[in-house]
């Protein structure tokens, strides 16, 4: 929601709070042999559940004739839900891709619809490989994780020279946190 109101004639403050819940519908297939071998699940559906994000901008008209123009804002950002980590969580869960590699002529034409149906429709011959072959990459989604969020502010100075002339400065400061990172656990 957001809320604005004159505190003066010529001080002007806008509120605002934006809620975002970033919640994955379902969970990647249990490999449990992961959990076996290394104590890991990657099962994990994780909730954020903390994405409150205050803002608020004063505009003050310092001569009180629309010529000079004081601006302030401040707050929380939240980012755009990461879909790559989670489709990755999906993909690379130790039950089915090994490594597929084509080329040129040998890239076949995909039928989406037929690989949705049944994964066995797929294209090549089997895609998990031989006991004893190379090790294969998983990725796991912590049931810690959160979604990036920023904490931004400005300050501002605007100067009327004309109806249509204006010049000014501005000021700027961003701090963005929880940023996703890959972790090797082996």
């Amino acid at each position: 929601g957001q809320v604005e109101a004159n505190l003066t004639e010529r001080l002007k403050a806008t509120a605002r709070l934006r809620y975002d819940l970033a919640y994955f519908i379902s969970s990647p297939e249990y490999n449990p042999v992961l959990e076996q071998e290394l104590g890991l699940r990657n099962d994990t559906n994780p909730i954020d559940w903390d994405n409150i994000q205050p803002r608020l901008n004063l505009t003050w008209d310092v001569t009180g004739d629309g010529r000079n123009i004081l601006q302030g804002g401040a707050g929380w950002f939240q980012g755009q839900t990461l879909t790559r980590p989670y489709a990755q969580a999906f993909v690379f869960n130790g039950l089915r891709f090994y490594e597929v590699e084509a080329e040129g002529g040998a890239v076949p034409t995909p039928d989406y619809e037929a690989y949705e149906e049944d994964f066995a429709n797929l294209p090549g011959e089997s895609l998990a490989p031989p006991e004893g072959e190379r090790q294969q990459i998983v990725r796991l989604l912590d049931t810690n994780y959160e979604m990036p969020y920023a904490f931004r502010a400005n300050v501002s100075y605007h100067r009327y020279l004309t109806d249509w002339l204006r010049v000014g400065a501005n000021l700027y400061y961003n701090k963005v946190m929880d940023l996703p990172y890959v972790q090797n656990p082996n």
